[in-house]
């Protein structure tokens, strides 16, 4: 993933440090993660949404504040933002 926003960087790297990688799943206290980040929580989702080429989902559970994440794997990766740039750069494709 290459992003240019130093806090979608940390967040990543966040996440990754987070991650357990022999299921590509993390779970942790959305505070936490946020802190870490050097985000407020309310912060954290719009980063969260901005991660999308490299995040498969993510969610928040209510009751425990947790936050779970699923990252997608590294060549899913560079397919989802290789056609996300087709479609910007072709968009009638």
């Amino acid at each position: 993933m290459e992003v240019d926003d130093p806090s979608l960087r940390l967040t990543a790297l966040c996440l990754a440090a987070h991650t357990d990688f022999s299921t590509g799943r993390g779970c942790a206290d959305m505070d936490r993660i946020a802190r870490e980040c050097g985000l407020v929580p309310e912060a954290l989702f719009p980063v969260l949404d901005q991660l999308a080429n490299s995040l498969a989902s993510w969610s928040m559970a209510l009751a425990s504040g947790d936050l779970h994440w699923e990252l997608l794997p590294k060549g899913k990766q560079k397919q989802r933002s290789a056609s996300r740039s087709d479609a910007v750069t072709n968009p009638e494709s």
